[in-house]
């Protein structure tokens, strides 16, 4: 865990951060590259990191269960992955714009990665699906998802006894493949309003090809994938930028 070095209050509503990783070196830099002036600029309490689990739902899951103990005295979790760029406007307009449109999670817009016209997400008979990239929620959905999940004795990388909540899965729905992400819209849409940012767009970056994507404007939500799998482009697209 990552927090502030003073206990002064940041902002009105306490937030604290949680984020997926996939290697101690991808922590590392985004730590130092985005979490650091997020704590230092007092718009985030802590950030939790997840890191090194290849098994996406696993991380998942690991990373709600935690952040469901560790952030009890916030009000918001803001939920990221280690390629999505965020900034103190991004938590600050994300926060406003929950609250005006009196949502209890919000995701903020990126293009799939590489792919500027694709916008990440999809909408399934008017539901919006989105990935958990850049994504607020207050911390009653959070616990009222997990604490009604089911609960697995796992060991940790300690060799000891932990709960683990199974909040999200990934498995076939239909004739597709659906991923953990959407799945955990699909759960938090049973009880909570969420959206998909009107305001919000957010960089996706590629770190081995060393691209950052930014979303076309104007670009709006597809219907969910039913067989047309979009293709990464030959050639990088203009609005691909090298980082």
């Amino acid at each position: 865990m990552i927090e502030r070095s003073d206990d002064q209050p940041s902002i009105p509503n306490r937030i604290d951060a949680a984020v997926c990783a996939r290697t101690a070196s991808a922590a590392q830099r985004y730590a130092q590259q985005f979490l650091g002036p997020l704590l230092e600029e007092k718009v985030i309490e802590h950030a939790h990191l997840t890191v090194g689990i290849s098994d996406t739902a696993l991380a998942r899951n690991i990373m709600l269960t935690h952040a469901r103990r560790d952030c009890a005295n916030c009000e918001y979790v803001l939920i990221l992955d280690d390629d999505i760029e965020v900034t103190s406007s991004t938590v600050r307009d994300l926060v406003a714009e929950l609250e005006d449109r009196d949502l209890d999670a919000i995701s903020g817009r990126y293009a799939v990665k590489n792919q500027p016209d694709v916008l990440a997400g999809a909408v399934d008979d008017g539901l919006v699906l989105f990935g958990l990239g850049c994504f607020l929620l207050r911390y009653a959905a959070l616990d009222a998802l997990v604490s009604s999940s089911t609960t697995l004795e796992m060991l940790n990388e300690k060799g000891e006894s932990e709960e683990l909540r199974v909040v999200v899965q990934s498995g076939p729905r239909g004739r597709v493949w659906e991923g953990e992400d959407y799945n955990f819209c699909r759960r938090l849409h049973q009880a909570h309003r969420l959206g998909l940012s009107h305001k919000v767009a957010v960089a996706h970056y590629d770190w081995t090809a060393r691209l950052k994507t930014i979303l076309t404007p104007g670009i709006d939500l597809r219907p969910l994938w039913k067989g047309e799998k979009h293709k990464t482009p030959a050639r990088v697209p203009a609005s691909s930028r090298r980082v």
